[in-house]
């Protein structure tokens, strides 16, 4: 199993780059996406914090509530093949950390955030003020507090406007060289790319991250993926609308 963390501000497209990265893989092997959201604990006073403004907001842009690691680990370690977990503070527990493989942080600057936003909303004219006003005094400060401080953990930044560009290239060379080593049961043309909820039950994590910079992906320079990048650019890839000589 590889683990692969998709992260970024809330707002960010890391649900798009998530869905994009498992459609380009899944005819080779298996691939779970795990939403964050899924494992938030719900208080009993939740009813009453809940204001007409906020039940408007999706989950994924309400993070009022703590999120249960152990539980959100124990879904991850029950997976084969490929898992991506999808979120907005999947960097913020060191022990959760531990179990990505590769982490991979979708930046995203505030104008493009709140517009995502209000794409998802969709507010009408009598709530537009009411949403953006949310926006602006508790998304924007848990994103410049919280999120964002969190980027200095990853080891791929992409930029939200290049979500298909050298830096899916590297994820994707990257599964390319696990490929062959990935047990039977794991490989094959009935693989398949679903979304795991708790209530779906169980379906596991080695192979060190590999990191390099490339132009148009920010990334954490190491040892691993520098050694083999020149060799494996000049071959072709089928998953990517990317140039192979990138």
């Amino acid at each position: 199993m590889r683990v692969f963390a998709m992260t970024g501000p809330i707002g960010s497209s890391i649900k798009k780059f998530s869905q994009q990265f498992a459609d380009k893989i899944a005819e080779k092997i298996e691939v779970t996406i795990i939403d964050e959201s899924n494992f938030l604990v719900l208080t009993n006073d939740d009813d009453q914090k809940d204001d007409e403004v906020t039940k408007l907001i999706p989950v994924e842009y309400n993070k009022n509530r703590p999120i249960d690691y152990a539980r959100l680990k124990e879904a991850i370690s029950s997976q084969p093949g490929i898992v991506i977990v999808s979120g907005n503070y999947l960097f913020a527990d060191e022990s959760l950390r531990a179990l990505f493989d590769v982490k991979v942080f979708v930046s995203a600057d505030g104008d493009t955030c709140v517009a995502n936003y209000l794409k998802t909303i969709k507010p009408t004219a009598t709530t537009v003020e009411p949403v953006l006003d949310f926006f602006e005094k508790d998304i924007k400060v848990k994103n410049d507090q919280q999120i964002n401080p969190l980027e200095k953990h990853t080891d791929i930044t992409i930029p939200e406007g290049k979500l298909d560009g050298p830096g899916m290239m590297v994820l994707l060379t990257s599964v390319d060289r696990l490929y062959p080593q990935l047990p039977k049961e794991v490989r094959g043309n009935k693989s398949k790319s679903f979304f795991f909820t708790p209530e779906s039950g169980p379906k596991t994590k080695t192979e060190s991250t590999e990191k390099s910079k490339i132009e148009g992906a920010e990334m954490i320079s190491t040892d691993g993926l520098d050694s083999q990048q020149t060799r494996e650019s000049q071959e072709y890839n089928p998953y990517s609308s990317v140039p192979s000589n990138v």
